[in-house]
């Protein structure tokens, strides 16, 4: 059975069928009784009259939405058709640069970005216009949110050669921690998989990526602002820590403990959900009051100013950690 995650919604989506299928129910004319009723996807259309309760992530945007539906349909056409690479990994909801897709896939062939990408376990599939189709081969596959779709482990080493390391790494990161859903390993439960996998591209950045990843990690924003510390020379800060204070444990997302430095990531909902504003102002008064040095950056952070400030109050706290005064 198909699990659901903590935080997924109920969907209506469409049900699909195909001219002439008796399993359907409905007769060839129905099907293309109206203007609306055009092909959904070569040779499969949109039920009239009838949709289908589903779940789906609660972060999923219209894209999501339509690469699941047009992957859901082809594959009733041809249920041994699963989504792979790139298009399975945005279906997984794995932060990607925007500039990755078909292009890079095909090398030099015509593709267009926002193509989706198939494999077929036994035969070179012919896919509609729109689609892309990988080298068949055996693939391990999960059912999730109606379709079929390489599982996530499988789909780490298609992306892998199309990737840098820092992008895998964000990758791996997220596949770590909550962000888009529950952690489905660890770094090193990855690092571990990968060195049995059998010879692929992007192997040795693979394995770099994993080596650097970290469990915990809440976005991929938290993860570019760990990488950007240390690139300026810092040691690496702990990624979401447990920080006892006043009969509360806290988690801030970077954090160096001996000190009491910690830094939060904030992202566009902590300035517009009231209460997520109050909850980082009493969290930021429990830091402060407890006698950490506390900083909240986002988007809109002067980085390179950020970083030589952190550098400065780092040292001074290490010395007055040296001298017991801290």
């Amino acid at each position: 059975m198909e699990r659901v995650e903590a935080d997924d919604r109920v969907v209506e989506y469409p049900a699909f069928i195909m001219p002439g299928s008796r399993a359907d129910g409905l007769r060839p004319s129905a099907t293309r009784a109206s203007a609306r009723n055009r092909p959904f996807v070569r040779g499969v259309y949109v039920h009239p009259g009838r949709t289908e309760l589903g779940f789906g992530p609660r972060w999923a945007d219209e894209d999501w939405f339509d690469l699941r539906n047009k992957a859901v349909a082809l594959q009733h056409r041809s249920p041994e058709l699963v989504l792979s690479d790139v298009s399975a990994a945005r279906f997984h909801g794995w932060p990607l640069p925007s500039s990755v897709g078909g292009a890079q896939l095909l090398r030099g062939r015509s593709a267009r970005q926002g193509q989706i990408h198939m494999i077929h376990a036994r035969s070179q599939y012919r896919l509609p216009e729109g689609f892309l189709s990988r080298r068949p081969r055996e693939v391990a596959v999960v059912e999730k949110y109606g379709a079929r779709v390489v599982e996530p482990m499988e789909c780490l080493r298609q992306i892998a050669r199309w990737l840098s390391e820092d992008e895998l790494l964000e990758v791996i990161d997220a596949v770590c921690g909550p962000w888009h859903g529950r952690a489905l390993d660890d770094p090193a439960g990855i690092a571990a998989s990968a060195v049995g996998w059998v010879r692929f591209r992007g192997k040795g950045k693979l394995l770099r990526a994993a080596a650097r990843a970290r469990a915990g990690t809440g976005s991929p924003q938290e993860t570019r602002a760990r990488l950007r510390i240390v690139d300026f020379g810092l040691p690496e800060p702990e990624v979401s820590p447990a920080v006892p204070l006043r009969g509360r444990t806290l988690h801030p997302d970077l954090a160096y403990r001996d000190i009491r430095i910690a830094i939060d990531y904030e992202g566009d909902h902590h300035r517009t959900d009231a209460w997520q504003w109050d909850h980082d102002i009493s969290r930021a008064q429990l830091f402060q009051e407890a006698g950490w040095q506390y900083y909240r950056v986002n988007a809109r952070t002067d980085m390179g100013s950020f970083l030589a400030m952190l550098t400065e109050v780092r040292r001074e706290r290490l010395r007055w950690l040296r001298d017991g005064t801290l």
